[in-house]
């Protein structure tokens, strides 16, 4: 992966305060006023956004720093992810003014229920579980919404509050394909054939194992610069040869991983077809001051989901 300096930015934001609309970040008028709030992002991040939607960098990611957050966060929520926190709202203004350089934000029904900004924090009853709000278990490599239809394009993660012990991983394509060129020659052709299936999130539903998507292919694209579906945990194989592969798709992606630690006001952008990113093992205290990330989804093109959507929410968003 390329050096950290190639891919992260770090310069003085404008106070977006006197900005910032009343209303809910979920509101037509919010998101809107977000949009064009871009135009007031410091010119250095608005021609990098440029770039990195023209065309992502090696690093599959793109990292922001010194994003204003608001002058007092207070505690981070516990009990769950939808609980109304009484912080002011400049955190999801400024998340949602970037987001709206790159495409269009959007929300799942089933992910706290559609909303466009998402809390990502601790809760004791997840905390073993392959889900986003785990945190005694490493949180393994992944494509956001490797099982949906309308899966987001990037994946932009505010951090409110961190800790030093929670890492975010990265792993790209690029770097994958060449650990398997040189310790699994000859793998990475069956990575591209119809021959893995996928199962939906347990966040999305109950019963998850009778949840097997039709089979696909992990690598899709131009063979010069792929991109990538993949889940170490819910990824299914169709026959022997495919599960070889797959056992050799998960070491390459666990070898190459990169841990970022993010700090306050660092906003780290995934381009959820060139990389997959996971979270490592930390200890939660639940007493308010625990990490919190604020999480939204974008896409290119919101009107390929017409008809399966209700505003900016996604209704029926599953893999046939």
């Amino acid at each position: 992966m390329p050096s950290p300096a190639s891919w992260v930015v770090d310069v003085q934001w404008d106070d977006p305060s006197s900005s910032v609309p009343a209303c809910s970040p979920d509101d037509a008028v919010f998101v809107r006023a977000a949009g064009h709030y871009g135009r007031h992002l410091p010119s250095a991040v608005q021609n990098v956004l440029v770039d990195f939607a023209d065309e992502s960098p090696e690093a599959g990611a793109l990292l922001l720093r010194g994003v204003p957050i608001g002058r007092d966060i207070p505690a981070t929520p516990s009990l769950d992810n939808r609980t109304p926190t009484g912080k002011d709202r400049c955190s999801e203004f400024m998340l949602l003014a970037v987001c709206r350089r790159l495409g269009q934000p959007i929300g799942y029904l089933p992910e706290s229920g559609g909303a466009l900004v998402g809390n990502v924090c601790p809760i004791r009853s997840t905390e073993e579980r392959q889900v986003a709000t785990s945190s005694k278990v490493d949180l393994v490599l992944h494509t956001e919404g490797s099982y949906i239809r309308y899966r987001p394009r990037y994946v932009a993660l505010l951090c409110l509050r961190g800790n030093p012990e929670a890492a975010t991983t990265l792993a790209t394509v690029t770097d994958i394909l060449e650990y398997l060129d040189t310790h699994h020659p000859g793998v990475a052709r069956m990575l591209w054939e119809p021959r893995f299936r996928l199962l939906v999130d347990e966040t999305y539903v109950e019963n998850v194992e009778d949840s097997l998507s039709s089979p696909i292919p992990v690598l899709t694209g131009d063979p010069a610069k792929p991109t990538i579906v993949f889940d170490a945990d819910l990824m299914r194989c169709t026959d022997p040869e495919s599960e070889k592969a797959l056992a050799c798709l998960s070491e390459a992606a666990a070898a190459v991983r990169q841990h970022i630690v993010l700090e306050p006001g660092d906003l780290l952008i995934v381009d959820n077809q060139r990389a997959t990113h996971g979270r490592s093992y930390f200890e939660a205290r639940y007493d308010g001051t625990d990490r919190w990330l604020q999480r939204a989804f974008v896409v290119a093109d919101i009107s390929v989901s017409d008809g399966n959507r209700k505003g900016r929410v996604i209704e029926s968003p599953f893999l046939d």
